[in-house]
C-alpha cells in the first residue's frame, strides 16, 4: 500500500483505533504487576478493521504517543516506560494486530471458529513477547528476584480465563461486522 492509496477515511479510522486504545488502557483492574484492560480487545479490532498493515500501524502511533510522554499508557507514558515490566506487553500489540489482520485479510466472512483461534493466538502472540519482557524487567531493570513458576502464573496464567473472556467478546464484535458485510463495505469505499 502507498501512500496514495490511504484515504483521508482510512486516516480517520487509524486515528479513531489509535484512540481507543488510549481509552481502553484506562478500564483496568489493577493487578500486580500487570493491569488488566480492554486493550487486547482493541488491539484485535484494528487487526480487523485496518488489516495486517494499518492495524499495527494504529499500535505503533498509540506506543509513540506514550514514549514521547503523553500519559496514555495503564500507568503513564514517557520514554522511561520502557523500563516497566508491563512494557513487553504493550510491544506485542504491534504483531497481534498484524496477526488478526492477516488471518482475517481478503475474507468477506469469518467463521466463529477461525476468529476465535485468531483471538486466542493474538493473546498468546502478546504473552511470547510480554513474559520474556516481564522477567527482564523485573530482574535486571529493577533487581527482584523473579522465579519462574511464580512469573508465569502472575504474567500470563492468572489473565488467561479474562482473555478468553475478551477473545469471545471480539468474535461477537467481529460476528457482526463480517456478517451484514460492514467491513467489506468499508473497505471497498476507502
Amino acid at each position: 500500500m502507498s501512500a496514495n492509496d490511504v484515504s483521508p477515511r482510512i486516516l480517520m479510522v487509524v486515528g479513531l483505533m489509535t484512540a481507543l486504545m488510549c481509552v481502553s488502557a484506562f478500564v483496568r483492574i489493577p493487578v500486580p504487576p500487570v493491569a488488566i484492560t480492554l486493550q487486547s480487545v482493541v488491539v484485535l479490532l484494528s487487526g480487523l478493521v485496518l488489516g495486517p498493515q494499518l492495524g499495527p500501524l494504529a499500535q505503533g502511533i498509540y506506543l509513540a504517543l506514550g514514549l514521547i510522554g503523553l500519559p496514555v499508557f495503564s500507568q503513564g507514558g514517557g520514554l522511561g516506560y520502557i523500563f516497566q515490566p508491563s512494557f513487553g506487553y504493550l510491544l506485542g500489540f504491534v504483531p497481534a494486530a498484524w496477526f488478526i489482520g492477516h488471518g482475517v485479510h481478503g475474507l468477506k466472512t469469518a467463521s466463529t471458529k477461525r476468529l476465535l483461534i485468531l483471538a486466542i493466538g493474538a493473546h498468546l502472540l502478546i504473552y511470547a513477547i510480554g513474559l520474556p519482557y516481564l522477567y527482564l524487567a523485573l530482574r535486571y531493570f529493577m533487581g527482584t528476584p523473579v522465579e519462574f513458576l511464580p512469573l508465569v502464573y502472575s504474567g500470563c496464567l492468572l489473565f488467561l480465563p479474562g482473555d478468553f473472556l475478551k477473545s469471545a467478546f471480539f468474535v461477537v464484535i467481529a460476528k457482526r461486522l463480517t456478517n451484514n458485510h460492514t467491513l467489506t463495505t468499508f473497505r471497498e469505499s476507502c
